[in-house]
């Protein structure tokens, strides 16, 4: 087994704070142990879930701000969660993907949000789950999604996807070897998916986490692979 990365997040709201520590607590259910950073503009802020707490100084409160936490960031290995994530389960294979690729991340529900340039058959991906092992051409893409993303807000362009589109966009143009994560790694569940294996890790918001930990991987196995067989899972 590999190490194991440094798990960030990115909070500048007290909204976001609470999502945060939440999930963090998920983390620390599984992994007691794993360093947990939380990169904040709120002075003074003190939690026991997070190592070490970082002053984000002249937040955009925008997208932009877990970008530039994930520049960052003084780790070789990272796994950015968003705040509304919440962990069921181990993922030491899921960390094993940095021995052999740079990124892994998962697909967006929506396969795409904007026209661009580029083919149409490479699709958008969600970025509130990104593992990365921070090589040189990790960094420089990290810097170009901030500079594109950024760029559209100075001329006051939102798109519906936020940061994904140009994530997309400067992920299609470098030379980053990435891996595709399925459902079960970014379980997308207000939003439905197909899932054919146990989820271990929710991306949503819910009032009770808890239960739908309990109850989404319930059900008939596969005999070949002793895993819950394919279902759609709504939240």
């Amino acid at each position: 087994m590999s190490e194991y990365p440094t798990i960030i997040y990115c909070a500048t709201r007290e909204s976001d704070i609470r999502e945060a520590e939440l999930s963090a607590s998920s983390v620390r259910t599984h992994y007691g142990n794993i360093e947990i950073f939380l990169f904040t503009n709120l002075p003074d802020y003190q939690n026991e879930n997070f190592n070490r707490i970082i002053q984000i100084h002249n937040p955009r409160v925008d997208y932009s701000d877990k970008i530039q936490a994930l520049i960052q960031v003084d780790r070789r290995r990272v796994l950015f969660l968003d705040g509304d994530t919440f962990l069921i389960s181990k993922i030491d294979e899921l960390f094993e993907l940095l021995n052999q690729f740079d990124i892994a991340i998962a697909h967006a529900p929506n396969r795409w949000t904007h026209q661009l340039a580029i083919s149409d058959a490479f699709p958008e991906f969600n970025t509130g789950v990104i593992l990365i092992n921070k090589t040189w051409r990790v960094r420089r893409f990290l810097s170009e999604w901030k500079r594109s993303y950024v760029n559209d807000l100075i001329q006051d362009i939102d798109f519906p996807s936020k940061d994904q589109i140009r994530f997309r966009e400067s992920l299609y143009q470098s030379k980053i070897r990435f891996a595709t994560l399925t459902p079960e790694y970014n379980c997308r569940f207000t939003m439905g998916c197909m899932v054919s294996h146990k989820v271990k890790l929710l991306h949503g918001r819910s009032k009770d986490f808890n239960k739908i930990a309990k109850e989404i991987n319930l059900g008939p196995v596969n005999s070949w692979s002793k895993e819950p067989i394919v279902r759609w899972v709504k939240y």
